[in-house]
């Protein structure tokens, strides 16, 4: 209980400015305690009296040391190709656009190139978004390759082309559909929808020749 009682009375001292940190354990509980300290700059540290002697020399800690404003952990060391660099992480808020983002960040950055000093330069070594605009641009591809195989076999088997625009227009119009779905769900567009995507198209080809080949066998019958 004294122990307790004399963290809250340290408690009751502290500033509202910021200023050094240090943990109080107190029964399981750390408690972070602020304390505004006397010294502030590197210079007040400088002057830190050591030693004085009767002649009236004093040694101060610059005297001994070297005294500077430095990283608070050590523990950690950014390197890019071996040379010394200071690493910014950005992490996506949930719910937020990564591309967007990224693009907000890298044109942030552009603008402040300028201020940086000469022989600094900024880089981007990990952008985790290359994945997503592969992704995007593959299932365009894909899009465009169903559609025209989808062209190429109905007029290549059925010999029409009233049977041939059928599904090239079909199709379009049913991704515009999942599209305005998955708008008004709220659902994004990631790395699974757009699998998804892909595998609705496959099935999507495939029905839409099955179903018109079957209508003209019909019809000819």
């Amino acid at each position: 209980m004294p122990r307790l009682r004399k963290t809250s009375r340290i408690a009751r001292l502290i500033s509202p400015v910021a200023a050094p940190k240090s943990s109080i354990l107190t029964h399981g509980f750390t408690p972070i305690v602020t304390a505004q300290s006397r010294l502030q700059t590197t210079q007040q540290f400088r002057n830190i009296i050591l030693k004085t002697v009767s002649s009236g020399a004093v040694v101060r800690l610059s005297d001994v040391a070297r005294v500077e404003l430095g990283a608070e952990t050590y523990a950690l060391a950014s390197l890019f190709n071996g040379y010394p660099a200071a690493g910014i992480p950005i992490s996506l808020a949930p719910g937020a656009n990564a591309l967007k983002t990224v693009d907000a960040v890298k044109a942030k950055c552009e603008e402040l190139k300028a201020s940086l000093p000469p022989g600094m330069k900024m880089v981007y070594p990990i952008d985790n978004t290359l994945f997503i605009r592969l992704s995007i641009h593959d299932v365009v591809v894909t899009l465009i390759e169903a559609i025209a195989l989808v062209v190429l076999v109905m007029y290549v088997f059925l010999q029409n082309w009233r049977a041939t625009l059928i599904p090239t227009i079909a199709v379009p119009v049913v991704l515009l559909g999942t599209f305005g779905v998955l708008a008004i769900a709220h659902y994004s567009i990631n790395t699974l929808t757009l699998f998804a995507l892909v595998l609705v198209i496959g099935l999507l080809v495939d029905d839409a020749i099955v179903v018109v080949e079957n209508v003209e066998r019909i019809m000819h019958e």
